[in-house]
Formats: C-alpha cells, sequence, structure tokens
C-alpha cells in the first residue's frame, strides 16, 4: 500500500514539473512574441494547452506584418492561410482599396472602353433598365470612348449584373400588387494585367400601406425607384466614377441635366470643394432650362458654395442671381442675410421676392426689420409681401406682431389668410382679438387660418364658431384684467 502510494506521488510530481516546464517554456516565447518561437513552441508541444493561444498569436502577427507591407501579395498570403478568420474581412478591405487604387491609375489613361451588362427581373422579363446609357454618359464626360460588342480592341471591360425581383403585398379586396422591387449587383473592371475588381449594389423599395386603386403586375413595380436610391447603381457609379476620374462626370451630368439632384438623393456632393469647380456650376446657373438643377446641387454641395454663391448675387445675368438666391435660402448660412438684403434694392419684382423667401428660410433676426418693413409697404408686390408675412411667421419674431395685425385687414385675401397663419406661429397674446374678428372674414381659407392661429395661442378650439370665441375672450380677457 505504502509503496502504491509514493509510486502516485512520484507520477504526480513528474506530471507537476512537466506543467512547469511547459509554463517556463511559454513565457520565455512571450516575451520574444516572435512568428518563429510560437512556431517552434508548437512544434515541440502540439498538444499543450498554450497551443491555441499561439496559434492565435500567430495570426495575429502575420496579420501585422501584412498591414506593414500594404501589398497585394501580402494580403493574398493572409487570405490563402486565414481565409475564415475574423481578421481576414479587414484583410479582403484592403486588398479591394489597393486593387482599387491600381484600378485607378490604370483607368486614367485608357482611351476606349466596352460595357457589358447583364441583367434579368424576375417575372418581368419585358423590364430594362439604363445601366449601359448610364455610365456611357458619364465615360463620355470623363473623355473616354465606349465602343460596341462588335470592336475587337479596347483597354478595359466595366460588366454589370444586375437582378431585380418585385415586391408585392396584399391590399384592399385581398389584391395582391407589386408596389415594391429590389435590385442587386455587381460593377466590375477587368483591366489587362490587373485583377478584377468588384463593386455591389443593392437597394430595396419596401411596398407601401397603401396604393391607389391602379393594378400592379410584376412589370410595374418600382424597378426604377431602387435603380437610383441609397445603395443602388446610381450613386455607387457615380462615387465610382468619381474616384477614377474625379469630379468631371458628375460636373457635366449636372449641367446638361441628366443627373437630376432631387430624384436622386443616394448621390453624394460633398466631394465637390473645389472652388474651380463650383464656379464652374455657378457658371450653369443663368442656364434657364438646367439653372434649378444645378443650384440643387449647390445647396447639395452646402457651405463650400456660399461665398461663390454670395458673389454671384452680383451676377449681370438675372437667373444667375434668382438661382443663387434659392440656393443660399436652402444652404441657410447666415453669411447670406447681409448680401441678400443688400439686392433688395433690385426692381424685379420676382428676384426681390425669392430673396425675402430666402431669408425666411434662413431666420436671421437681422432680417425681420425689413420683412417688416416689405409687408408693411403698399408700394410692394403682394407677392412679394406675402412672402414676407410668411417669413416672419417662420421666424416667429413678436416684433412682427403689430405689422401683421394692420395686415389681416388687407385687401388681399392671400396676405389676411397668410398673415393669420403667421401670427399663430408666433403665438402673441396681442392677436387674439383681432384673430377673434377674422373669423367674420369673407374668406374661407382666412377664417380656417385664424381658427388654428387661435387654438395655437391659447389652446382652446372653438373652430370657426365668432360668437364661442368672442365669449370666451370677454370672460378671459376681462379677468386677465382684473388681475
Amino acid at each position: 500500500m505504502r509503496v502504491r502510494f509514493i509510486s502516485f506521488l512520484l507520477a504526480l510530481a513528474v506530471i507537476m514539473a512537466g506543467c512547469v516546464t511547459t509554463q517556463n517554456r511559454w513565457q520565455r516565447v512571450e516575451s520574444k512574441d516572435t512568428i518563429m518561437a510560437y512556431e517552434e513552441f508548437l512544434k515541440k508541444n502540439p498538444e499543450s494547452s498554450y497551443a491555441e493561444k499561439a496559434k492565435q498569436r500567430i495570426m495575429e502577427l502575420r496579420y501585422a506584418q501584412a498591414v506593414k507591407k500594404n501589398t497585394i501579395p501580402a494580403y493574398q498570403q493572409f487570405i490563402q492561410n486565414y481565409p475564415e478568420e475574423k481578421l481576414t474581412d479587414d484583410v479582403l478591405s484592403r486588398l479591394n482599396k489597393l486593387n482599387r487604387q491600381q484600378q485607378i491609375k490604370a483607368l486614367r489613361s485608357v482611351k476606349t472602353v466596352r460595357i457589358v451588362v447583364n441583367q434579368s427581373f424576375e417575372r418581368a422579363e419585358d423590364v430594362s433598365l439604363p445601366f449601359e446609357d448610364w455610365i456611357g454618359k458619364l465615360l463620355m464626360n470623363a473623355g473616354l470612348k465606349v465602343v460596341g460588342p462588335e470592336a475587337r480592341r479596347y483597354d478595359v471591360v466595366i460588366k454589370i449584373r444586375a437582378r431585380g425581383k418585385p415586391l408585392g403585398a396584399v391590399y384592399s379586396l385581398e389584391r395582391y400588387e407589386y408596389a415594391g422591387a429590389s435590385l442587386t449587383g455587381t460593377i466590375s473592371f477587368e483591366i489587362p494585367d490587373l485583377p478584377s475588381y468588384e463593386e455591389p449594389f443593392r437597394a430595396t423599395i419596401k411596398p407601401p400601406d397603401k396604393i391607389g386603386s391602379a393594378s400592379l403586375s410584376a412589370s410595374d413595380a418600382p424597378f426604377w425607384e431602387a435603380f437610383r436610391a441609397r445603395g443602388s447603381f446610381l450613386p455607387k457609379i457615380f462615387e465610382i466614377m468619381g474616384a477614377y476620374f474625379g469630379n468631371k462626370p458628375l460636373i457635366e451630368a449636372i449641367k446638361d441635366g441628366s443627373m437630376k439632384v432631387k430624384l436622386m438623393p443616394g448621390v453624394s456632393l460633398e466631394n465637390i470643394k473645389d472652388s474651380r469647380e463650383i464656379k464652374q456650376l455657378i457658371a450653369s446657373l443663368k442656364d434657364e432650362r438646367q439653372g434649378t438643377n444645378v443650384a440643387d446641387a449647390l445647396v447639395k454641395i452646402g457651405k463650400p458654395a456660399v461665398k461663390p454663391l454670395i458673389a454671384a448675387l452680383e451676377d449681370k445675368n438675372r437667373e444667375v442671381q434668382k438661382n443663387a438666391a434659392r440656393a443660399l435660402g436652402e444652404i441657410k448660412d447666415r453669411r447670406a442675410v447681409k448680401p441678400l438684403i443688400a439686392v433688395l434694392d433690385e426692381e424685379d419684382r420676382v428676384f426681390r421676392k425669392i430673396v425675402v423667401e430666402a431669408l425666411g428660410r434662413i431666420k436671421d433676426p437681422r432680417a425681420v426689420e425689413t420683412l417688416i418693413f416689405i409687408l408693411g409697404s403698399k408700394d410692394e408686390n403682394e407677392d412679394t409681401r406675402w412672402e414676407a408675412a410668411a417669413a416672419l411667421g417662420r421666424m416667429k419674431d413678436s416684433r412682427a406682431v403689430e405689422t401683421l395685425i394692420n395686415a389681416l385687414k388687407d385687401k388681399s385675401k392671400d396676405i389676411r389668410a397668410v398673415t393669420a397663419a403667421a401670427l399663430g406661429e408666433i403665438k402673441d397674446t396681442q392677436a387674439v382679438e383681432p384673430l377673434i374678428k377674422a373669423l367674420r372674414d369673407r374668406d374661407e381659407s382666412v377664417r380656417r387660418n385664424a381658427a388654428v392661429a387661435l387654438k395655437k395661442i391659447t389652446g382652446e378650439d372653438f373652430g370657426e364658431d365668432y360668437r364661442e370665441w368672442k365669449k370666451w375672450w370677454k370672460k378671459n380677457n376681462t379677468e386677465s384684467s382684473a388681475q
């Protein structure tokens, strides 16, 4: 019995000595922290409890090496060794970035491009989206030549693969209508002697909760909306063209009207910051057909466009002035307030109206006195006075209350109506009694706006009932006076 016990102790001692020895080896390996040290440890201790830690650290060190080298072969080697690890996604992203950089450099020297489109739509075989038209236009804007399928020579092939699917829902009378759509695909570039680079795109237009009475087949699904939605083909191709060729293709598309800014909210214009490019767009504000679209683009560019737009207020061309004022109002930068007030000396009625509307959108208190003057001026045209009243309502400045109250008696029903609404926005109790009187106005819109304004100011709701409002006001106004 004693012999067995001694044997057990000896075995335990050997095991413990082995554990201590392995632990010591691991500590020495950790202190070296090299791939060679970890690999040597694994070779001698494949079954060790530290084996997984060693493998993990080897992967981390190889990842660090690949990132430091930052070359395509280094990243490809890492992906080959570790195809399904967490770090692999980051390496793939870095590899794609390098591939893209190589392609950008190569594409800037190409002259001819062939476009290949493969598109299909589930249950909607007659649907076709203009992939080739859009890419062709942007490439031509960049100065490249697009060749057809019969061409034998070209520098690069751009391939688009797209799959569309109609999405439906059950509506009233158990009608199943295709009121939604999804679009997925890839844009790839094939350049000789370079790895193929691929950009995915994807968008989904969900069926709305309600639709009209129209019957929507699979072919009626909103594929065009999916085509231009955020994350889909159009925003993606503009992004790619911007990376490859700069902003020229996008600027030209804005100028010729093919890129309708308001119809394509997913297209980013944030990269257009260069003053020369902005001035190119501002010069196109004079185009009566595309000026508004260019102005929308300048609004989306935002603050970098403010100074050039302010300068454009003094342009000799009236269309440039008008579109510049509209854009400044939409951008809402306070730097534009004084320059906008300054150009109100212009006699052009339409231009003055646009400037007043812009001031109302910016909502700077410095414009209040000017707007009050315009609203109260008998020499001002009705449209501009209407805009002044609406602007004062947006600005909610009590300095305007007296002038707005006087405007409740204006001969124009439209002025009276917008004035009543503006007083409701300001919520000054001075306006209560004049608004109650406005409930007897001969125009329905004036009465309606006055009732809404009274509710906003007082919290009470007697609709358009003049007698009830008068009764309530007599009681409450007397109580307020007594206090």
